[in-house]
C-alpha cells in the first residue's frame, strides 16, 4: 500500500508491479487484503482475468478517499528517508516503460515523480531528456488553458536545464522561458513571470 501510495490516487498493476519489482500476479495477491478491506477499490475487472497478461497488466486500482492515500503516503514518506530519490527511480521506470509501449498517454503523472528527484540528476543527457519533455508537457497544459501545471512543468524543465546547459541549448532555453513566463503571467504569477524577462533579453 505504501509503494501504491508513491504513484497516486490512482494506477495500474504494471506499474506497481514494475516499481515493487515482482511479477503481475504475485503483485496482485499482495494487494487482496487491502482490497478486501475496502482500502483500494478495483476500477475494472481486469484483475479477475489472470490468463490473460495484457488484462491484467492494464488492471487499475484507486484509493476511496484522498485521506487513505495520503495517510499511507505519510506511513511511506516515514519508511524511505530519502523519498526525493525514491520517486525519481519509480518516474524514471515508468517513463522506461511508456517508451517501451509506446504510449501516447499524457505523462503528467509520470513527470511529477521525476521533478521530485529534479536536484539528484547530473547526467547531462538525461537533464536535456526531462527538460524536453518537461517543456512538452507545459505546452500541452497551456494548450488546454490549465496555465499552473504548465508553468509547473516549464519551471522544472528550466530547472533541468541549468545555466550551463542553457548556455549550449540556447535555443531550448529560449523556449522554455519564453513559455514560463507567458503561463506564468497568465495565472497571475507575475513575480514568475517578470523573473524571466531579463534572461529572454540576453
Amino acid at each position: 500500500l505504501m509503494l501504491a501510495s508513491l504513484l497516486g490516487t490512482r494506477f495500474r498493476l504494471e506499474a506497481l508491479a514494475l516499481v515493487a519489482g515482482l511479477d503481475l500476479q504475485t503483485c496482485l495477491e499482495g494487494l487482496q487484503p487491502v482490497l478486501a478491506e475496502g482500502l483500494l477499490n478495483a476500477l475494472d475487472d481486469h484483475h479477475k482475468q489472470l490468463d490473460n497478461v495484457h488484462k491484467l497488466a492494464s488492471a487499475q486500482f484507486k484509493f476511496p478517499h484522498d485521506r487513505i492515500q495520503q495517510a499511507a503516503y505519510e506511513i511511506a514518506s516515514a519508511e524511505y528517508p530519502n523519498i526525493a530519490a525514491l520517486k525519481l527511480e519509480i518516474g524514471r521506470a515508468l517513463l522506461a516503460l511508456e517508451r517501451r509501449k509506446q504510449s501516447r498517454e499524457p505523462l503528467f503523472d509520470i513527470a511529477e515523480h521525476i521533478n521530485c528527484g529534479r536536484a539528484l540528476v547530473t547526467n547531462r543527457d538525461e537533464r536535456l531528456d526531462y527538460a524536453r519533455l518537461n517543456l512538452a508537457l507545459g505546452l500541452q497544459a497551456k494548450k488546454a488553458s490549465a496555465y499552473q501545471p504548465a508553468w509547473q512543468c516549464l519551471l522544472a524543465a528550466r530547472d533541468f536545464l541549468g545555466e550551463d546547459l542553457a548556455l549550449q541549448e540556447t535555443a531550448l532555453a529560449l523556449d522554455i522561458h519564453r513559455e514560463l513566463a507567458e503561463c506564468a503571467y497568465l495565472d497571475g504569477e507575475f513575480p514568475l513571470a517578470d523573473a524571466q524577462y531579463p534572461l529572454l533579453a540576453e
